[in-house]
């Protein structure tokens, strides 16, 4: 893409990068972390030198969203609550239902009474025919969530529930770019040009946090 001049060249790269980092977040404490985030970082350099980048500015508000940058950091979420889940071929509740997990069966297409295609799960858009019958096996589809709190975790068990937006205060940028800083202008992130620090993990409690 690069070399015919192809316009969507940044925002595949951009896009790869969220992959990287959610590679990392996958391989964190097995066998292959070590190369993973060693990818993930040349992969932030290789964007970096070639498009450059800045952080993101919302007016006079700066803030990081670099999924690379971001990636070092191993902290995450976690979402306490309740919820209710329902069977996609009967719709009735998937704990009572006599639908198996993992089995086949024979349905309709499209979105019907239920709301939604039996065979893909899918509301709208769905290339399924009414007329037709195929074969599907039983999506569970969470209909309702009560959220009762959402803590932050080393390893959060779903693995891709990180933190997405780091805020940067006026005093933060001052003090790396000097106090005749004017806020209101684009800011260069070099981060993935230094030598990386590694990973950032939280300390135990008996260490003091």
């Amino acid at each position: 893409m690069l070399a015919s001049a192809s316009e969507g060249a940044e925002d595949k790269a951009r896009t790869a990068l969220d992959a990287f980092s959610s590679a990392l977040y996958w391989a964190e404490a097995g066998p292959f972390e070590r190369a993973v985030h060693a990818r993930m970082d040349q992969a932030g350099r290789w964007v970096r030198e070639r498009f450059g980048c800045t952080l993101h500015r919302e007016g006079n508000e700066y803030f990081q969203r670099c999924p690379v940058a971001l990636g070092h950091s191993r902290m995450g979420m976690s979402v306490g609550g309740l919820s209710r889940k329902v069977c996609s071929i009967c719709g009735e509740d998937f704990s009572e239902c006599p639908h198996r997990p993992g089995a086949e069966y024979i349905v309709e297409g499209g979105v019907g009474p239920l709301e939604w295609c039996r065979v893909c799960g899918e509301r709208d858009g769905c290339e399924h025919l009414p007329d037709e019958r195929y074969r599907a096996r039983l999506i569970v589809i969470v209909v309702e969530v009560q959220v009762e709190e959402v803590s932050i975790v080393d390893n959060p068990a779903f693995r891709d529930a990180r933190i997405t937006s780091m805020s940067y205060t006026l005093d933060d940028i001052r003090q790396a770019l000097g106090e005749d800083f004017e806020p209101g202008v684009d800011v260069a992130c070099n981060r993935c040009l230094l030598d990386c620090d590694g990973l950032s993990r939280r300390l135990p409690a008996s260490e003091g946090q």
